[in-house]
């Protein structure tokens, strides 16, 4: 075993330092964050444009829920209708009347008065309470089906389509939109990927099986709905997000690295050495003394054990 003087490792993370590093590690993250969510927040106050095309909306004139008599008779259908189940006979009065309070606006005019800050949560667990209400929504089309085989109904309607899809408020959790026409910029499609702004009225939670099997609802409302002008797919959007968040992290990383690198160019001390020429070879019972004044000390060992200087160690006769 090796008695000689060790050189001592300097520790990446002294004592208390351990703090300060994480400290500055979580300051980073929270800036990255920040950054990430004022970056998101500027995107969706910017207001979606519609597409503009050469399609020209139907419009059929007729009585809208500002008529004081129509307000009263849809009042009178909505006690038939059943939340959170699929759709029933009993629903279909209310259906086909707000279906005709629709095409007799146009989109423009229906936007101006739709309410635009409906959370999901509201619409799902108190649908009594916004039923008829007239509401805007910036729409994930997820699947959008066609029905061409409507049974009879007062409007003389033929086809209808079902878009559903969740918004960024409501998260994963879909509605269900349902029109009588949808431009072409909205393809027909059982996994569709498109952007839409619906306006229209909220009619019942409708009640569908999950993909796990448990029963579950949707807000359907009913009403019109046109494509939003976007540059990018929602996946490219998404994927764009991912690499900020990746960046932003990357940079974080190389920060702390770069502040634990300097910390050490600037902090850090080499041990000083120990010339074993300095330690004397000192008996065990002197270490002590030594330890306490180790120069005086070792000058007197020295002085004692050195050899005589006449040549010979006994005296002449």
């Amino acid at each position: 075993m090796s008695t000689g003087p060790t050189r001592p490792r300097t520790s990446w993370l002294p004592a208390g330092y351990s703090m300060r590093l994480v400290a500055m590690v979580g300051c980073l993250i929270l800036i990255g964050a920040t950054i990430y969510n004022m970056r998101g927040r500027a995107r969706a106050a910017q207001p979606p444009q519609v597409a503009k095309s050469d399609w020209k909306e139907t419009i059929v004139a007729g009585p809208t829920d500002e008529d004081a008599l129509e307000l009263e008779d849809a009042q009178r259908l909505f006690e038939g209708v059943f939340d959170k189940h699929t759709l029933v006979e009993s629903d279909m009065p209310a259906y086909w009347k707000l279906m005709k309070w629709a095409r007799s606006q146009s989109f423009g005019e229906l936007e101006a008065r739709a309410h635009r800050d409906v959370p999901f949560k509201k619409l799902f667990e108190q649908p009594d309470k916004h039923r008829g209400e007239l509401i805007r929504l910036r729409l994930h089309v997820r699947q959008v089906i066609e029905w061409d085989d409507v049974t009879i109904n007062p409007l003389g309607v033929k086809t209808t389509y079902d878009l559903a899809g969740p918004t960024d408020e409501s998260g994963s959790n879909p509605y269900v939109v349902s029109c009588f026409e949808v431009p072409p910029e909205i393809p027909v499609e059982t996994k569709a990927n498109s952007e839409a702004v619906f306006v229209g009225y909220f009619l019942k939670v409708l009640g569908y099986q999950g993909g796990d099997s448990q029963h579950r609802g949707a807000p359907l409302l009913i009403g019109r709905v046109q494509a939003v002008k976007t540059g990018r797919s929602v996946g490219e959007e998404r994927a764009e997000g991912l690499l900020a968040m990746v960046a932003i992290g990357g940079v974080i990383i190389l920060a702390a690295l770069a502040a634990v690198a300097l910390w050490r160019l600037t902090r850090g001390r080499r041990p000083m050495r120990l010339s074993s020429a300095a330690v004397p070879n000192l008996p065990n019972a002197d270490i002590e003394a030594w330890l306490e004044n180790p120069v005086e000390e070792a000058g007197a060992h020295a002085s004692h054990s050195a050899p005589s200087t006449n040549g010979s160690s006994h005296p002449s006769g």
